[in-house]
């Protein structure tokens, strides 16, 4: 198909100006995908998974399978065990988790700080959605005449046209 001729951060001189071979990189605004997952990259169950052993860290003596289940079972009536053990696998591998080997047949799960610092970013724009929810509830009902209601529906007319 076509080639990938996208442009430098500068316009060219010529229309028909040869893409440049080097790239900045103070145009570059988003960190790399493969480099920082976002929160949107990743499945419900990943989400549910990292909060949840985020959470156990800080509650229980151990991030294991079995208490990472028992957890998840507040949200989730049947959780696969199979499915946790590759989603599990998908976040290690992704950097957001690290697996520690407790004996042969147990591993202990911790977040890393990429895993850390998504679950900070995700709960840093939930703050401020609720802040901005909660700020526009505050506000005082519209007055009579002076625009729209808070339903959407245009203020009565004074039909003396005194306004």
């Amino acid at each position: 198909m076509f080639d990938d001729d996208s442009r430098d951060c500068e316009t060219p001189a010529r229309a028909d100006a040869s893409p440049p071979d080097h790239r900045d990189t103070q145009c570059t605004t988003a960190p790399s995908h493969e480099d920082s997952p976002t929160w949107i990259e990743l499945t419900a169950f990943q989400r549910d998974l990292l909060a949840a052993i985020a959470r156990l860290e800080g509650e229980a003596d151990t991030t294991d399978q079995r208490a990472i289940t028992h957890a998840l079972e507040r949200t989730y009536p049947y959780v696969d065990h199979v499915q946790l053990q590759s989603t599990l696998a998908a976040l290690v591998g992704r950097d957001l988790l690290v697996s520690r080997r407790v004996d042969e047949r147990t591993s202990d799960y911790t977040p890393t700080d990429a895993g850390r610092s998504l679950l900070a970013r995700r709960t840093d724009a939930l703050l401020e959605a609720c802040a901005a929810t909660s700020h526009a509830a505050d506000e005082p009902a519209s007055r009579a005449g002076d625009g729209p209601s808070r339903t959407g529906e245009a203020a009565p007319r004074d039909p003396e046209g005194d306004e």
